[in-house]
């Protein structure tokens, strides 16, 4: 007799034209992991995007290639484009384990419940896979799905088939939920304040993580506030033992999920001179932006001493109207101030980045070649961000797709562009890669 409650925890694959592990953890999904298994619950966890799943090399010739920061391409295949999409001139593909792997590693289980996470929303033909897999192999299991794509679309995230739908704004729920079927109190503060479990992955060649969830703007563009409609901080300590657990196993890279890491700067630079007193040398990465505005002499210092590795600030467009109109969340002086202090903290040409957005709706397209310009003239890398509609924002209400179907949530989109703009749009991409020598 099973004395043990067990929970199968699944993070599915993605449909999309491209995908690519720039550091992609399912973080918030991992801290409930921890708290499951604090608790003496059995927890199976299958991550579909784990390029070093043991049993991937019967699937590939060569083991798929990592850079020395731990990114690296997923395990693909081509697939046929969804109807919506076939006027869009790329290939689709599927990245993730394979199905018959998948279905392979659920033998293995006998889960009281289900619980499945998502990311982007236009990425849900991986969960309706994923559910539809799960609904076969255990017709009776009751499955709870979270994550981004419910968090946004939870009328669609209901035609999947799960039998729970769960917000990020509704942890409360989730948590009585799951005692239900682990006849087990947990609470969402336990989940937010304890440590990520990263010890489901036998290869680890980085790690996420996090000071704060939330953030404290409001850009007309972002679609933060709906999946934590608070700025919340972390026990800074809890953070800095993270690290050192980490460093002390060989991890050398961290990526940062903040939305506001610099925001309060005063506890950012504490947390950084604490690091640099414990002699920590790994590798920081911002793939989520920086925001200028707060890099002070002092913080660019410290940021360059700890490791930052090209720094991503988030700029969006060079335009100051842009900027007035969607939030005010930096403004070229703050941007140039913030080079000044990272090229004086020792930071040389081309070691710092700017997101730029592009394919907004009413965008034109000469003011982001202008930015791209603006950008390249203070020697920072331009990193084009494509547009991804996000319902419920100020901005997603000019877009003229029905975007009641996620797929057209999707940045490879560019909604706002006519067909004879594409080629415009492929030379500004070209543009933005090319650097001297």
């Amino acid at each position: 007799i099973r004395m043990m409650s067990e929970v199968l925890a699944i993070n599915p694959g993605v449909y999309d034209f491209s995908a690519y592990d720039l550091w992609l953890k399912p973080y918030g999904f991992l801290h409930i992991l921890s708290v499951l298994k604090n608790r003496g619950i059995k927890v199976k966890f299958i991550d579909v995007l784990d390029r070093f799943h043991p049993q991937l090399k019967h699937f590939i010739n060569k083991p798929l290639k990592t850079t020395p920061y731990g990114c690296g391409k997923f395990y693909e295949c081509k697939v046929p484009k969804p109807e919506k999409l076939k006027f869009i001139p790329r290939h689709y593909r599927r990245y993730g384990l394979p199905p018959e792997l998948i279905v392979k590693e659920l033998k293995e289980c006998q889960p009281e419940v289900i619980l499945v996470t998502s990311g982007m929303s236009y990425w849900y033909l991986g969960v309706k896979e994923l559910i539809e897999i799960l609904k076969t192999t255990f017709p009776d299991i009751p499955i709870i799905l979270g994550g981004t794509y419910p968090s946004l679309c939870p009328q669609h995230a209901q035609s999947l088939g799960a039998d729970f739908i769960i917000k990020s704004t509704e942890m409360e729920k989730f948590c009585k939920l799951l005692k239900e079927f682990v006849k087990m109190e947990i609470t969402p503060q336990e989940i937010y304040k304890i440590s990520p479990d990263y010890s489901v992955y036998l290869r680890l060649p980085y790690v996420v993580i996090r000071t704060s969830w939330g953030c404290v703007f409001n850009c007309t563009y972002c679609g933060i506030k709906f999946i934590h409609p608070e700025y919340k901080e972390r026990d800074i300590s809890l953070v800095i033992k993270e690290i050192e657990f980490f460093y002390r196993k060989g991890i050398t890279n961290f990526a940062f999920y903040d939305d506001a890491l610099l925001y309060n700067s005063r506890r950012i630079k504490y947390f950084l001179k604490i690091l640099a007193e414990k002699n920590i040398s790994v590798n920081f990465h911002t793939p989520n932006g920086l925001h200028a505005r707060f890099i002070d002499e002092e913080l660019a210092q410290l940021m360059h001493n700890a490791r930052f590795i090209n720094p991503r600030l988030s700029l969006e467009s060079a335009g100051e109207e842009f900027q007035h109109k969607t939030g005010g969340k930096v403004f070229l002086s703050d941007f140039e101030k913030a080079i000044y202090n990272l090229r004086k903290a020792g930071y040389r040409d081309w070691e710092y980045s700017a997101y730029l957005l592009i394919g907004l709706p009413d965008e034109n397209l000469d003011m982001v070649k202008t930015s791209i310009e603006y950008v390249k003239k203070l020697k920072a890398k331009p990193l084009l961000a494509e547009y991804a509609p996000i319902p419920g924002t100020e901005i997603a209400k000019r877009i003229k797709y029905d975007l009641s179907e996620p797929l057209y949530h999707n940045n490879s989109i560019f909604p706002a562009y006519s067909p004879g703009e594409w080629k415009y749009l492929q030379k500004l991409k070209d543009l933005a890669r090319k650097f001297p020598d």
